[in-house]
């Protein structure tokens, strides 16, 4: 995974973004092809206390990539840190 940074927002791993995610921090889900500060709206931030009721942090991962990442977005959901001011 290549080190990517795009405004208040840092490139992470699966496994940290997991992390952060069960920490109760907010984690925001892309598109691999798309930026996260795009126009198009496709990201999603996810937090624990947020959406604790709808499942695990996988869950919400596949539900994500399933309704959004496909050959023009991108095949998988990258994941990125917001950075607290």
């Amino acid at each position: 995974m290549r080190h990517m940074q795009f405004g208040k927002y840092s490139r992470v791993d699966k496994r940290i973004a997991r992390k952060l995610y069960n920490e109760g921090k907010d984690v925001f889900l892309v598109p691999r092809n798309m930026r996260p500060d795009n126009c198009w709206g496709l990201g999603m931030p996810i937090n624990k206390s947020n959406w604790n009721t709808v499942g695990t942090f996988d869950t919400m991962v596949a539900e994500y990539a399933w309704y959004n990442c496909n050959n023009e977005t991108g095949r998988y959901v990258a994941f990125y840190k917001i950075k607290e001011e």
